[in-house]
């Protein structure tokens, strides 16, 4: 582990080198609410999206006529106030100093498009500091619709990959943190674990209006044993090591301009392993169909709704039903959203089992000048489990508020205020319950 002292060095070393303005940043650029944090924990307490800051763009000419590149260098620094830092009943506050240094690469040409922001994250709690820790994120992205299009005509391929390593856990999607399996709800208690998702999504357009749609996920969850424990004095229920499958092939048909309907088979396997490496392994597999109907209705108003059914393999097999809604509003300024979602998805705390999931998430931003801004985002998690495991349950909500305000060009300060509570447990037993409140105030840079 490194000491605190060459930690504070290197980040300050750092935030100097990319605060110099002479420092020789080679095709630096700027975007909007682009800035890479580590996905913060569960309950809403990520920093909210950031206005970054606009600059003249450096293209370099290549021999396909023309490439574009940039490199953003990004540093954020908070301090949180944070009334539960275990993740548990036996709530212990603290007063926390973040700093996040990062950057965000962007390349485009005529075959392919791709962007890469990462950073890393040390944090320095002021009454435990057998809490301090380094972790980092990374999210890569990239299309390469035009490279393989040239091949086969009418096919396109992207992909998304999102990693994290962090001691603290997330229940939420955040915007920091993209949609996995294991976003559900399920807040566990504070453990070393490491995430990663990789997505390759390819379609087909056999005709102008008809596709063929498919996509594999592979998705990991480690968890690492403990330099602290969980709390003082306790025990921390099971934590699994869980790997995620999946694939999802369907046609989709294009109406018009604004509305497709479509349908899709998946198909879900699901491995668990103790994370102490003692016990056997489990694992579950589904299969399913869904029927996908969208539409953007007016210019501000879209829809989506995704009906469907899943068979869980267990003895006998499980019919579950499953749904995907959203309601989505903007007019520029203001925007709104409602999501719905209802699933199967994995267990990697307490007991490795299959959960029937359901999230309900709802956002809210508005610009109120040039300068401020609002955002807000409240969740509703509720798991049971399904199959070989009976009793296990899981639910959460959390809600954050931000208050943003640009600086200046480039500079954003934030206010952002989190209520968080959970509960799990199996049958015949107490569920446990805890709660969490945050307030943090964030200061943003972007380098142009």
């Amino acid at each position: 582990m490194m000491s605190l002292s060459r930690l504070w060095i290197l980040c300050g070393g750092i935030s100097l080198f990319l605060a110099c303005p002479g420092t020789a940043m080679a095709q630096t650029q700027s975007q909007g609410s682009g800035q890479t944090q580590e996905p913060p924990p569960s309950g809403g307490s990520q920093p909210p999206g950031q206005a970054g800051a606009s600059g003249a763009s450096d293209v370099v000419r290549g021999s396909s006529g023309g490439s574009f590149s940039r490199v953003v260098p990004l540093v954020t620094f908070s301090e949180r106030y944070d009334t539960n830092v275990f993740f548990s009943p036996a709530k212990i506050s603290d007063f926390v100093t973040s700093i996040r240094p990062g950057a965000r690469m962007e390349y485009r040409d005529d075959l392919v498009d791709g962007s890469l922001t990462g950073g890393a994250v040390a944090e320095f709690y002021a009454r435990n500091p057998e809490l301090n820790y380094v972790g980092g994120n990374a999210i890569l992205s990239g299309s390469f619709d035009n490279l393989v299009g040239r091949m086969v005509r009418g096919l396109g391929l992207r992909i998304l990959d999102s990693f994290i390593y962090t001691p603290q856990p997330m229940a939420f999607v955040t915007p920091q943190a993209p949609e996995t399996s294991f976003l559900r709800g399920i807040q566990t208690v504070r453990n070393n674990y490491l995430s990663n998702s990789a997505n390759i999504m390819s379609t087909y357009a056999m005709t102008p209006v008809t596709l063929v749609n498919a996509s594999y996920s592979n998705q990991i969850m480690r968890f690492f044993n403990q330099t602290f424990p969980s709390a003082p004095g306790t025990t921390p229920p099971a934590l699994f090591n869980t790997n995620v499958n999946v694939f999802s092939a369907g046609p989709q048909y294009l109406l018009s301009a604004t509305e497709s309907i479509g349908a899709s088979y998946m198909y879900q396997k699901m491995d668990f392993e103790p994370n102490t490496g003692v016990g056997a392994g489990y694992g579950v597999a589904t299969h399913g169909v869904m029927a996908t109907w969208k539409s953007s209705f007016t210019r501000e108003w879209t829809i989506e709704l995704s009906p469907g059914v899943t068979v869980l393999n267990t003895l006998p097999d499980t019919l579950i039903w499953t749904m995907r809604a959203m309601l989505g509003w903007t007019d520029g300024r203001t925007s709104a959203g409602l999501t719905y979602s209802r699933g199967v998805y994995p267990s990697f705390f307490v007991s490795a089992t299959a959960l029937i999931s359901n999230v309900v998430n709802a956002t809210f931003s508005q610009n109120l000048s040039s300068d401020w801004s609002l955002s807000a985002q409240a969740n509703y998690g509720y798991n049971e489990s399904t199959g070989g495991v009976q009793g296990l349950r899981f639910e959460s909500y959390d809600f954050s508020g931000a208050v943003n305000y640009r600086v200046y060009q480039g500079m954003v300060a934030s206010l952002t205020l989190t209520q968080g509570n959970y509960s799990y447990g199996q049958a015949g037993s107490p569920d446990v319950k805890f709660d969490r409140q945050t307030a943090v105030l964030y200061l943003t840079a972007e380098w142009n």
